[in-house]
């Protein structure tokens, strides 16, 4: 089964994780669930200082500041492996992650610790062979759910793209063609289905619904936001819509005649 690094976000990491590619190559899956564990543990840390320094966000510092840092690896001091631990309990509370992706984070840790040590069992002692289905489900779910997303992937994506959207509006605007392209490049390729249609409903909101200043000002360009998810994921947004009409049709703050301008344009997209 071939495995591909191609969409690893950062580029270190994609370096580290050549090593989970070839011990996985080679039949050595205890090494792959050793190596794949670290990988994904060194890439949250890398997410979440990335959202300390660059966001400030406060759930990545929080985390950041309960990681304890070995100054010195030359030392007889034996590093304390509590903060994995501490990480992935941390990440839990605070919501960084997909939900979906903490029972495979727990797996992996679980397979990981499988593979790292000997299995005392009553009748023997042996060594642990992860079967190599269970190996390449967990390279696959740790590529999709954390190595290939964005560092702001882990936290409210629909924040960073509404600044991004605010903040470079006017060339967005006036280069709808790049505007399609650097969306899904940048966004939607990293979303699954169901991130798809949670985003499209905020800018929904947005566009059709919101009426703070902030919306007046960016309600065009949040527009063609939506007009690029539509043009891409026509069927399960319309599907979306027409399932959960009550998501949708609340237009008490808008003015009438500018919704329906917007709207009639949008819903063409459908047909």
């Amino acid at each position: 089964m071939n495995i591909s690094d191609e969409n690893i976000y950062d580029k270190q990491i994609k370096e580290y994780f050549k090593e989970v590619r070839s011990s996985y190559n080679n039949g050595n899956y205890r090494a792959t669930m050793v190596m794949l564990y670290s990988v994904v543990m060194l890439d949250i840390l890398y997410k979440c200082q990335y959202l300390a320094e660059e966001y400030n966000d406060e759930k990545a510092k929080d985390i950041i500041n309960k990681i304890p840092v070995l100054e010195d690896y030359g030392n007889d001091k034996s590093p304390n492996y509590s903060w994995e631990s501490t990480l992935l309990d941390t990440i839990k509370k605070t919501r960084l992650l997909d939900p979906t992706v903490y029972s495979d984070l727990d797996y992996l840790r679980y397979q990981r610790h499988l593979s790292a040590h000997p299995v005392l069992l009553r009748e023997t002692f042996n060594l642990y062979t992860p079967h190599p289905t269970k190996v390449y489900g967990c390279i696959v779910s740790m590529l999709e759910g954390v190595l290939n997303n964005p560092p702001y992937f882990i936290n409210n994506i629909t924040v960073h793209i509404a600044k991004d959207l605010a903040d470079n509006k006017e060339y967005y605007l006036s280069h709808y063609s790049y505007f399609q392209k650097y969306m899904y490049r940048e966004y939607f390729s990293h979303m699954r289905h169901d991130d798809v249609i949670k985003t499209f409903r905020v800018f929904w909101k947005f566009v059709f619904y919101l009426s703070d200043d902030n919306c007046e000002n960016n309600r065009k360009v949040n527009y063609h936001c939506l007009r690029v998810m539509m043009e891409k994921y026509s069927d399960i947004l319309q599907s979306s819509i027409e399932e959960n009409l009550e998501n949708y049709y609340k237009f008490n703050e808008m003015e009438k005649h500018q919704l329906s301008i917007i709207y009639v344009g949008l819903w063409h997209v459908f047909h």
